[in-house]
């Protein structure tokens, strides 16, 4: 799942879930949650108009049709 409006406040993360939780049926989207630093698996934002993060996608680039991974490396900045 992912979260939004991220920030830390009193030594704590917050953020508003992004989607619809899957495996997860105690939360929903556009929840406001605590998130610790331990569950954080995965985290992207964007730069000068690139992705930056979103470590999970790169190995889904080679299963991809190549017009379509060509289209998603060019939104990275670090391809």
């Amino acid at each position: 799942m992912w979260a939004n409006d991220l920030e830390r406040k009193e030594g704590k993360i917050l953020g508003t879930i992004n989607n619809e939780p899957r495996h997860v049926n105690t939360i929903r989207r556009g929840q406001r949650i605590e998130i610790s630093e331990g569950q954080i698996s995965e985290w992207m934002y964007m730069r000068a108009g690139k992705i930056v993060g979103n470590h999970t996608m790169r190995p889904l680039l080679k299963r991809m049709p190549p017009q379509e991974a060509a289209r998603y490396q060019a939104m990275l900045a670090e391809p």
